[in-house]
């Protein structure tokens, strides 16, 4: 008896180490360290450790591995003000369940007729796409791609399938290596390759076509403006005069657009201050400018029906202007993506969250309308603010609209100085390379950069904290790729696949009588 209870003890630890294993590979296959090759075997080890194990067990089996790898990527988090660790553990507890449900699925489909080569990629996209149209609780952060977001002829596959078909490639690697370590099958694992040695060349000669009619020169400024000096009036006018100085800066240069960041002042363009200082500026520089604000309106609402008193409040916005030569302002592009819990509370007025996950309210309301601004006569660009980038299908319907740029304004402050500034900007790689349309990422505190069509850096301020300038020319050309046509029509289909690969197995143990079964060869998870 303790001969066997010491055999299951040293089962259970082996699966940990396994799934461990795992978890530390997919977090240094991300920046930092940035070790993307990883990413090919990464899922290996968690394979191993599920195999022959039933649903439940491979569930608890992949849960450990996602809490594990969680806490590890998203450790920079802690950072952001407000943010506990019992918050830190409920969105890792939360993004865990994504890989359980996939070793629970591949446990339960393991004697489907779609070969696991398809069926385990197909369902891993289909957690991906669930992950990402979650209401509230969607995060597409960190994803299996975002390790290969250096791997630019692999990525030009994205035209097709978006960033699901680099996640299937990844995942099918993974399965075909699994399958050569533990069963000797070798012929997967040579399809795989010749697989990716075909989309690699095809990628490649992509890459080698780029060609365009226009180019355009767009200067980023990065400020550098840090939280301390918010509070205080006298920071405020600092931060806004060192605007100023790199503006005129980026000017010399000569450029057709100079880019502020996100939130780069505050109460434009309400307040007279910045907004005379800013006009001023554009109208010595004669370039035009795009800015992001925290824009703040009082509005009158009823106090007391009986006494018919008005009582005074204010709602915000972050929101982004272009600011003409002539001093003349554009429509404002208010944020429509808020970010839950800290921009806007979900199901108010219906749920009441308990003070231990949130103490406040918040009074920033989202915007109602995409954001098109045209600072040169033939040039449309789209206006996106911070983690709308993450979102492909909040991209796509901009890029559909024949725009020739995609600004993006942000302020990863919070963030200090982790990875998760990097990990952001390489969703901007991929909805520019999705839609062959260039991306501008100006940030606050870096790193400030600009994507070509192919995704391609043209410019970049990398360093963190540091305030400074970039510029670079961009080639314009609005053809368009099938990613923006047909969207996630390949997320849709591994969809379809994982469904029909589940539904039977599902129904056959619910409904149908226990048989005893011999086992396939092949993968066995």
């Amino acid at each position: 008896m303790t001969k066997l209870l010491g055999g299951s003890v040293l089962k259970i630890f082996r699966r940990l180490v396994l799934s461990g294993l795992t978890a530390c590979l997919l977090f240094l296959s991300l920046p930092d360290p940035d070790l993307g090759w990883l990413a090919w075997i990464a899922l290996v080890p968690l394979l191993i450790a599920c195999r022959d194990l039933g649903p439940l067990q491979s569930c608890l089996t992949g849960l450990f591995c996602g809490l594990l790898s969680n806490l590890f990527i998203f450790s920079w988090i802690l950072q952001v003000p407000d943010f506990r660790y019992h918050h830190f553990g409920l969105a890792a507890f939360y993004l865990a369940l994504y890989p359980a449900t996939w070793c629970a699925g591949l446990a339960l489909a393991r004697h489907s007729k779609l070969p696991p080569l398809i069926a385990a990629p197909s369902l891993w996209v289909f957690l991906d796409f669930i992950k990402a149209h979650a209401g509230f609780l969607a995060l597409p952060w960190a994803s299996l791609a975002y390790s290969q977001h250096d791997n630019l002829p692999l990525l030009q596959i994205m035209t097709i399938t978006g960033e699901y078909g680099v996640t299937f490639l990844l995942v099918m690697a993974n399965l075909a290596v699994y399958e050569l370590i533990t069963s000797h099958i070798w012929r997967p694992a040579l399809a795989v390759l010749i697989l990716l040695l075909c989309i690699g060349t095809w990628g490649t000669c992509r890459l080698s076509q780029t060609t365009a009619p226009r180019d355009i020169r767009i200067s980023i400024v990065q400020p550098s403006i840090l939280l301390q000096e918010r509070q205080t009036a006298s920071g405020c006018l600092a931060s806004l005069q060192r605007l100023e100085r790199l503006t005129r800066e980026a000017a010399d240069e000569k450029p057709a657009l100079i880019v502020w960041p996100e939130t780069a002042v505050r109460g434009f363009p309400s307040d007279p201050l910045p907004l005379e200082r800013v006009q001023k500026l554009v109208r010595s520089t004669r370039i035009p400018l795009i800015l992001g604000t925290s824009e703040y309106e009082k509005f009158a609402r009823p106090d007391d029906p009986g006494t018919h008193t008005i009582q005074f409040a204010t709602r915000s916005y972050n929101s982004a202007y272009l600011v003409m030569p002539d001093g003349t302002l554009s429509t404002p592009y208010r944020k429509r993506l808020l970010v839950p819990f800290a921009e806007y509370l979900p199901g108010q007025p219906y749920i009441q969250w308990p003070p231990w996950i949130v103490h406040r309210t918040f009074d920033t309301l989202p915007g109602n309308r995409p954001g098109y601004v045209f600072p040169e006569r033939n040039l449309k660009i789209a206006l996106i603010i911070c983690w709308e980038n993450l979102f492909a299908d909040f991209i796509r319907p901009l890029a559909g609209n024949r725009i020739d740029i995609i600004v993006q304004l942000t302020n990863d402050n919070h963030f200090g100085h982790s990875a998760a500034p990097r990990q952001h900007n390489i969703a901007s790689r991929f909805r520019a390379i999705e839609n062959r349309v260039p991306v501008v990422v100006a940030s606050n505190t870096g790193p400030s950069v600009i994507f070509d069509a192919c995704g391609r850096q043209v410019a970049i301020m990398d360093r963190l904290f540091s305030a400074g300038t970039a510029i670079g020319l961009i080639l314009l050309d609005i053809s368009g790729t099938s990613y923006t046509r047909y969207g996630d029509l390949f997320a849709y289909s591994c969809s379809i696949l994982s469904l029909l690969c589940l539904y039977p197995v599902i129904f056959r143990s619910r409904f149908a009588p226990r048989k005893i079964s011999a086992g396939r060869s092949g993968v066995n998870v």
